[in-house]
């Protein structure tokens, strides 16, 4: 901007006559005058009479500070000599930092010129507040809580900030712990201002009041199973763990228990207070004692299954049938209206469960005027088989019952079976007592063997390559390879054929000894190891000819063949004294 003032020429003149008149006066106060001050011309003259910027006064070389986007100034630059012309510059289109604003003064010689200078240093954004704040996509602002699921160890953070030269750095949204946890977001804006920005990560508890292990007595249960147990059990060994460790338990109803229904309550408390009650029924059961304490006919004591004889008219017997069990039934029948001959007489004793029946039989025998001494058998079978007395039965592995027939002849007789039930391996006695109807008694016996593991472990033979070893199978015993052999091929038969055979050491053979094993497992898992030598030929050393021939005549080392004349070949038959010896024919 260029501003020039009329008249300068008068301002001019005057000028220059005050700058003659103007003389320098001594500092130390009146006196005489000193040596005159050059003046500058009024023509020449660049100074300013006004300078300032946004109404502020300033100098030369001076540093103005502007606010953050401040893009304009206001400039005023007034000369001293009204003639003087101003030309403005940099006021316009000011960034962020230093701007030079130029104010160039042109005297009213035209030709005096003076630049002025100033820096305007517009302000960086102190802005640091964030355009977007979201935690697992939820807007935050600073200072808020956000709660987040058990076992979280990190969230998703989004932080913008609202000035695009900011900068952001995020600590604490990982490795989250349970409980409190501070997430800062720290904004640096561009003129350097730092804000926190913080949220507290809480992060519950966990809610975990499962039970990780929950058995009885040592057999797993779960929430609501019933499980019974035997009469009289007082209390159960309880285990309880929580799935997880920081959870707490309590179990209460395993002691004390009565017959019935008993609860057991293992109370979990998770680490966050949730308290759940995982619930078993405990059901003692009610006595299965279904024995007699006391059994008697007529003042004598007896036993399940056995006869008693009566005289002859007797039509009833009196019984004494207590049971062990005060709680359990008795019921008592066929003790009264006898006749002649045998007559049954059962006492049923039905336990305090319910449902345990056990039946007492005695045999009554009213004598008559003839009775049979009869205990023959018409049909004696084992398992369909018909046996004899004193014979031996054998029957499979694992069995615990065999089924008996037996038909006394005499059809008053009557015939109990005992000891077919609850086998045990080996030898068990299975008898049928025969009571005739005058009272004889005949015990039949057969011996019911069952079978048991094997602890075989011997061989009944052993070939090598095809052939039957008769060596020594304790390690000394030798068997003879060619020159070479690698390996042979060994079969071992065991004596039992529920025993496995393994046989190792028969490749990788070398000259030499070589022990070769036969491992045998018998079933019941007894081993035994049987052991012998592959003696593999050494290389042979022998060069000999069993058989040099030429034309199918014999010749020896250096003799001498007369051939016909004309003859251009001979036959050749060569063989070695050793099978591991070759030769070549030249």
């Amino acid at each position: 901007m260029k501003t020039k003032t009329p008249n300068s020429l008068v301002f001019r003149l005057g000028a220059l006559v005050a700058a003659t008149l103007m003389v320098l006066v001594p500092t130390t106060g009146m006196g005489n005058f000193a040596t005159a001050a050059y003046a500058v011309p009024a023509d020449q003259d660049t100074s300013l009479a006004t300078f300032t910027i946004d109404g502020n006064a300033v100098t030369n070389g001076a540093t103005v500070n502007a606010d953050y986007g401040t893009s304009s100034v206001d400039v005023v630059a007034t000369p001293t000599n009204v003639d003087a012309t101003v030309d403005i510059s940099g006021d316009t289109g000011l960034v962020t930092g230093p701007n030079t604003v130029s104010v160039v003064v042109t005297a009213a010689d035209s030709t005096t010129t003076k630049t002025y200078s100033v820096t305007v240093d517009v302000a960086s954004n102190g802005d640091a507040s964030l355009g977007v704040f979201t935690v697992n996509g939820d807007d935050v602002v600073s200072g808020d809580t956000v709660n987040l699921p058990y076992g979280t160890t990190e969230v998703d953070v989004i932080a913008e900030p609202a000035d695009v030269e900011a900068t952001v750095v995020v600590t604490g949204g990982t490795d989250l712990v349970t409980g409190n946890n501070t997430l800062t977001v720290s904004v640096t804006a561009a003129d350097g201002t730092v804000v926190n920005n913080t949220v507290t990560l809480v992060v519950s508890e966990n809610g975990d009041a499962s039970l990780g292990v929950y058995a009885v007595n040592g057999n797993d249960v779960n929430d609501g199973d019933i499980v019974e147990l035997p009469y009289g059990t007082t209390e159960v060994d309880v285990i309880a763990e929580p799935a997880d460790v920081e959870a707490t338990v309590v179990v209460t109803g395993g002691t004390a228990l009565a017959t019935g229904p008993n609860t057991l309550t293992v109370s979990v408390t998770a680490a966050d207070g949730t308290v759940v009650d995982h619930t078993v029924t405990l059901k003692v059961l009610a006595n299965n004692d279904s024995s007699l304490a006391n059994f008697a006919i007529n003042g004598e004591d007896v036993v399940d299954g056995a006869t008693v004889n009566v005289a002859k008219g007797t039509t009833s017997v009196t019984v004494i049938a207590d049971a062990s069990d005060p709680d359990a039934g008795v019921v008592i029948a066929g003790n009264e209206n006898f006749t002649t001959g045998t007559n049954t007489l059962t006492v049923t004793v039905t336990a305090a469960d319910g449902t345990t029946k056990t039946v007492y039989t005695v045999t009554v025998v009213v004598a008559g005027d003839e009775f049979s001494n009869d205990t023959s058998l018409s049909t004696f079978k084992v398992d369909g088989t018909t046996v004899s007395d004193g014979d031996e039965v054998v029957i499979a592995q694992g069995r615990t019952s065999v089924s008996v027939e037996a038909v006394p002849n005499n059809a008053y007789a009557f015939a109990t079976v005992a000891g077919n039930t609850n086998l045990k391996a080996g030898d068990n006695n299975v008898t049928v007592t025969v009571t005739a109807d005058d009272g004889t008694v005949k015990i039949y016996t057969v011996k019911v063997v069952v079978s048991t593991p094997s602890s075989d472990t011997t061989l009944s033979s052993v070939k090598i390559n095809g052939n039957t070893f008769t060596g020594s199978l304790n390690g000394t015993g030798e068997y003879q390879a060619a020159f070479g052999t690698t390996a042979v091929t060994v079969v071992a038969t065991p004596n039992s054929n529920a025993a496995s055979v393994n046989v190792s050491g028969t490749s990788g053979l070398t000259t030499g000894n070589n022990l070769v094993t036969i491992h045998v497992t018998a079933e019941t898992g007894a081993t035994a190891d049987y052991t012998f030598l592959v003696v593999v030929a050494a290389a042979s050393t022998n060069t000999d000819l069993s058989t040099f021939k030429v034309n199918g005549t014999s010749v020896a080392d250096n003799g001498i063949v007369n051939l016909d004349y004309g003859t251009t070949g001979v036959s050749v038959e060569v063989v070695t004294s050793s099978d591991s010896a070759s030769y070549t024919v030249t």
